[in-house]
């Protein structure tokens, strides 16, 4: 009898670790800065990867200028290009701003942090998968109806998001990666965003700012 049980329990956790419902896809999405070029309507370079089962990979350019639209994509064959271009134009060298106790400074008077934690935001998200919809990034920004984003805390000085890459969910999360371009004013980040979606898919975003005139 206790043989009979022992392996009926070890079938019912081998069901339940590779039933649908538990599968994983893994589909951890990374960012890669290209370049920018300079000029009133630059252009900024970067790629998003996605592994796993996911498996992808696709590069935007974005204008930054009065308006901030992707104008192209392009696929992996298109980095020699895009190399090829940043070679032959004018470039903006970005600064990568390291953290120092949590803050990422920009100079003596000018820093970013992330947005303080919203406690709610996991028990929300978790809402959207028992309410039968798809617990991911694009069912967060459908389904949401009010304060669905928390965007970077700017310190010394105004700013503006001009752009957020729609495969990521700004609550609760922490920066990864934080890169200023002094002559245009502009600041990537990538955020590290904790909470998954189904099927343990990852989160993660990229964030454009532009800083208001005055930083010295």
């Amino acid at each position: 009898m206790r043989h009979t049980l022992s392996y009926v329990v070890r079938l019912l956790i081998l069901v339940g670790l590779f039933s649908p419902v538990n599968s994983a896809s893994l589909c951890d999405q990374t960012f890669t800065i290209h370049g920018k070029t300079k000029g009133e309507n630059s252009l900024l370079f970067w790629e998003v990867f996605r592994g796993g089962e996911c498996y992808h990979w696709y590069g935007y350019a974005l204008v930054l200028g009065d308006s901030v639209t992707p104008v192209l994509t392009f696929n992996p064959e298109g980095q020699t290009w895009v190399s090829r271009l940043l070679n032959d134009l004018p470039t903006e060298e970005a600064v990568n701003i390291e953290p120092t106790d949590g803050v990422y400074r920009i100079n003596d008077s000018v820093w970013i942090e992330p947005p303080p934690e919203d406690t709610t935001f996991v028990s929300k998200f978790s809402g959207l998968i028992s309410g039968g919809a798809y617990g991911n990034a694009s069912e967060w920004h459908r389904m949401c109806s009010s304060n669905c984003n928390d965007y970077p805390v700017v310190h010394g000085r105004g700013a503006d998001v001009v752009y957020a890459y729609k495969g990521g969910v700004y609550k609760s999360y922490s920066f990864k990666e934080v890169l200023y371009y002094p002559e245009s004013r502009y600041v990537v980040v990538i955020t590290d965003q904790p909470q998954t979606a189904v099927g343990l898919d990852t989160m993660h975003g990229l964030l454009v700012l532009k800083l208001e005139l005055g930083l010295e």
